[in-house]
């Protein structure tokens, strides 16, 4: 895990020297996938597991993601570029800025950022984590039931 993260860093780093900023942005938006570990999954699922740290925000991170994951679409895919882009490029930094933050100083010690990244996944309202422990409980006494 620390190799992942020493070699996000240094994506980070790299992203934020590049003299074009359309470049740089696109540099991001690969950390991002890569901080979240999405790299082949589609971007919603970049985007969801990227406003997992926004709890009391998270609708207002997912508007401002979608719409940084539509440019970065219509750039990849149409060579569109907007005079916007310093203030996107700060937008998509403070969001990975935060993954970085929270791989460095997670209380969890997790195996990789795939491992991490899971954790992303889990309801983020008290019932829905409830419902899913006990399910989870129970699958584990299946589970034990039957041997595997």
């Amino acid at each position: 895990y620390r190799q992942e993260i020493e070699a996000a860093l240094r994506r980070y780093v790299a992203a934020l020297d590049e003299h074009d900023w359309h470049m740089s942005f696109l540099r991001l938006w690969g950390l991002l996938e890569f901080l979240t570990a999405t790299i082949k999954k589609e971007s919603k699922v970049t985007i969801r597991r990227a406003t997992f740290l926004y709890a009391a925000d998270a609708e207002y991170a997912e508007l401002r993601l979608k719409a940084l994951g539509d440019y970065r679409n219509r750039n990849v895919h149409g060579a569109f570029e907007t005079e916007e882009i310093e203030d996107y490029l700060f937008i998509l930094k403070q969001h990975v800025e935060r993954l970085i933050e929270f791989h460095l100083a997670s209380e969890i010690k997790f195996d990789s950022i795939e491992d991490a990244s899971e954790f992303f996944d889990l309801p983020r309202d008290a019932v829905r984590l409830d419902r899913r422990l006990k399910h989870l409980k129970h699958w584990k006494r299946i589970l034990s039931r039957i041997g595997t």
